[in-house]
């Protein structure tokens, strides 16, 4: 029998993203960053980076672009729970906004840490347009649930249940402007509401 899909972005959904760029920037420099602003969205936002020369910022940047940025990142607090019991009634696939060459990166990363999902399913990210719309018409989802409004441009009159999770950002992600214009069918503001949600 097919079990329904559930479409979930991964970074601050699944994986802390942000937690990784400033352990990258340990690994390289040997002290964590200092922290700006916790509840941005852009880890260039949340951390200091002030103090770095040029030099150092571009080897930084290089460093964090490849695959040490995606293989090694831990997962948001209570995500596996989460996917353990959203998977039991539906197919949990990982949708993310990332450089598809590093999706297999991606996806051995998530099974690393035993995150029961279906496979991971990975879309260049664009300025230009909402680059999950054309997957997410495609996939005929239960849900689709993502931290950002921008990837829900587009998708009012589809049958899935589009869902933001809403972590507050302070830095312009998800702002005012877009709340007001971007439709979703459901905000909530944990994991522990995804499963209450979803199951």
């Amino acid at each position: 029998m097919t079990k329904p899909i559930i479409l979930l972005d991964c970074d601050q959904c699944v994986l802390n993203y942000n937690k990784r760029v400033g352990d990258i920037f340990q690994e390289l420099f040997g002290y964590k960053p200092p922290v700006k602003n916790p509840t941005a969205y852009k880890a260039v936002n949340i951390y200091d980076f002030s103090m770095l020369t040029t030099e150092e910022n571009a080897f930084f940047k290089q460093y964090a672009s490849g695959s040490n940025m995606w293989d090694k990142m831990e997962p948001m607090q209570g995500a596996k729970e989460m996917i353990d019991q959203i998977s039991q009634e539906n197919d949990v696939i990982i949708f993310t906004g990332m450089n598809p060459e590093y999706k297999h990166v991606r996806e051995k990363n998530l099974r690393d840490l035993e995150m029961n999902i279906k496979g991971v399913v990975a879309v260049a990210n664009s300025r230009d347009f909402n680059a999950k719309e054309a997957y997410a018409r495609e996939a005929n989802a239960k849900f689709f649930i993502d931290d950002l409004l921008q990837y829900f441009v587009g998708l009012q009159d589809i049958k899935t249940e589009l869902v933001l999770l809403d972590h507050g950002y302070t830095d312009g992600a998800n702002n005012e402007e877009q709340r007001k214009n971007i439709f979703v069918n459901h905000t909530v503001t944990s994991l522990e509401q995804v499963v209450k949600l979803v199951c």
